[in-house]
């Protein structure tokens, strides 16, 4: 509401002031607005409320009074994906005011049940004021009830503009929050060209829940799907890796906790005969697991090796002993037969 019109409202309250004030019960509404932004390129569907209480007002003749029963709008809204909802409904009906005056609400954004992974709830608190007064008529007289006149928020931002709603955060994993996979593949029986899978557990903070929009993530230039299980706490995405291969990944909601797990070679059920061995931001750990609200690199070595034959070994050796007095024997017969001809 511009300046004008508050001023013109008020003028208006003042001439009607000129009766006898008397409490009188009626609907009373404001509009807010609600907004998301986001890092990735989509938007969360959640339920969102709102509530907006009033405990004091100021009369017109400048007075600021306490109501004796505090007065509660509530509304709520739910999103679709988009990014901008601009006029959503907080009101009560019944309301008992007991004068004309500026009635001063305090409204907040309730934090759903079950949180959306990723997003960061606007918890300010923001005013408005509401004018409550009596009407004119087209003819000039005033309405012999008091009814809502006009509201605008006062809160103002660090520009000095005045907030009329709540934003939140929808984050996912950027450039400042990637999870870097890298491979190497050792070992006098590897194959530098084997393929592998790597599993992505991702599991949602507690008393929170990934969005359905949450189908993929950001795989170098590709991406890759994602399948999200239990009532949307749990998704799981595959990745291929190759030996001397670095994967960035981005776009999962920050916040989640993420495990990395090497499952199979491509094209078999298991490794192969490979083992796999993991260090998270260069430390060896047996099992890889963070909460993606950094940067994080999981370096992967697969390693098979097979024996290689040296020569003698223990279990062959009777078999070699026996061979040899044979051959023994046989040299010795042929020199005794050369022996007796001559």
């Amino acid at each position: 509401m511009n300046k004008k019109l508050l001023a013109l409202l008020l003028a208006i309250l003042m001439v009607a002031m000129s009766a006898v004030a008397m409490a009188d019960t009626i609907g009373i509404s404001i509009n807010i607005t609600k907004t998301y932004t986001s890092t990735g390129t989509t938007y969360p569907s959640e339920t969102l409320n709102f509530t907006a209480t009033c405990e004091s007002y100021t009369d017109a003749t400048g007075t600021t009074k306490e109501l004796t029963e505090d007065i509660t709008l509530s509304g709520s809204q739910t999103t679709t994906g988009v990014s901008s909802y601009p006029n959503i409904s907080l009101s009560a009906s019944g309301v008992t005011v007991p004068e004309a005056g500026t009635y001063h609400f305090v409204a907040s954004e309730t934090e759903p049940t079950t949180k959306t992974q990723g997003v960061t709830y606007d918890n300010k608190d923001i005013s408005f004021d509401v004018l409550i007064g009596y009407a004119q008529n087209a003819d000039g007289t005033f309405a012999s009830g008091l009814s809502v006149l006009g509201f605008a928020p006062t809160t103002k931002n660090d520009d000095q503009e005045k907030i009329g709603g709540f934003t939140n955060a929808y984050e996912m994993s950027d450039s400042s929050s990637t999870l870097t996979i890298t491979k190497k593949i050792t070992g006098n029986a590897a194959v530098t060209s084997d393929e592998f899978n790597v599993v992505l557990t991702m599991t949602a903070a507690a008393n929170s829940a990934f969005d359905s929009s949450f189908t993929s993530i950001n795989v170098g230039n590709g991406t890759a799907a994602v399948t999200l299980a239990d009532n949307n706490t749990k998704a799981t995405a595959t990745v291929k890796v190759t030996n001397n291969s670095s994967l960035v990944i981005t776009g999962i909601p920050v916040g989640a906790t993420v495990a990395v797990a090497e499952t199979n070679k491509v094209g078999k059920n298991d490794l192969d005969s490979y083992t796999a061995s993991y260090e998270l931001d260069n430390a060896s750990v047996s099992t890889v697991s963070f909460a993606n609200t950094a940067a994080h690199t999981v370096a992967i070595t697969n390693t098979r090796n097979a024996e290689v034959p040296t020569g003698v070994t223990t279990d062959s050796m009777p078999y070699i002993l026996l061979l040899a007095f044979v051959a023994i024997l046989a040299v010795a017969f042929v020199a005794k037969k050369r022996t007796v001809k001559e």
